[in-house]
């Protein structure tokens, strides 16, 4: 029995360690204007060719030191540039004035912002994609032919509103859309 829990154990680590993305000449800036806007610059290479490239400018009026750290922790968690997630403490929202009707802020998000997953089942290659929406800005690509791996699915912290995606495999541009995220809603982008 001992043997099995240690096989186990032993197990778990090694695919832990294998799902960690490792990318070099990692560039972030991470700006507060201490009022209401937060953004996020994030320019990385890894190993294996692909390239990450986020911009975006969170709306954060309103939230505590302590949220806007866990917002900035989760955008680097989903883009797997950090392995330790925000306290559960620094996620809860403050407290609205009585009498106040708020919406429910899902767990490890800031308030007004929503996860988009984005999948794509038949994606591998030579992979870019692009979103755009207003004061945002992502960018990924994997540049390896060697690898039939895919950069899907991609989890994003995005506000709610519209957006515009384009997608490209193997240099071609197979997918040029635009989408609404909506709050309070399961949003997942189906690409190509």
């Amino acid at each position: 029995m001992k043997t099995i829990f240690t096989l186990l154990a032993l197990l778990s680590g090694t695919l832990a360690m294998a799902q960690q993305t490792s990318y070099r000449n990692v560039n972030t800036s991470i700006n507060d204007n201490g009022k209401d806007a937060l953004s996020i610059q994030i320019q990385a290479d890894r190993a294996d060719g692909e390239q990450l490239r986020y911009s975006r400018t969170f709306n954060v009026a309103g939230l505590t030191k302590a949220q806007k750290d866990a917002l900035k922790n989760h955008v680097l968690d989903s883009l797997g540039l950090s392995s330790t997630p925000p306290p559960q403490a620094l996620l809860t929202p403050p407290t609205p004035p009585a009498g106040a009707m708020t919406a429910p802020t899902p767990p490890g998000l800031a308030p007004g912002v929503e996860t988009v997953r984005l999948v794509c089942p038949s994606c591998t290659d030579r992979m870019k994609l692009e979103i755009s929406g207003t004061g945002y800005a992502y960018s990924r690509s994997q540049h390896s032919d060697k690898e039939k791996t895919s950069i899907f699915p991609i989890d994003l912290p995005l506000e709610p509103g519209d957006y515009k995606l384009k997608y490209w495999q193997n240099g071609v541009l197979q997918t040029q859309t635009p989408f609404t995220v909506k709050a309070g809603e399961k949003n997942v982008i189906t690409v190509k």
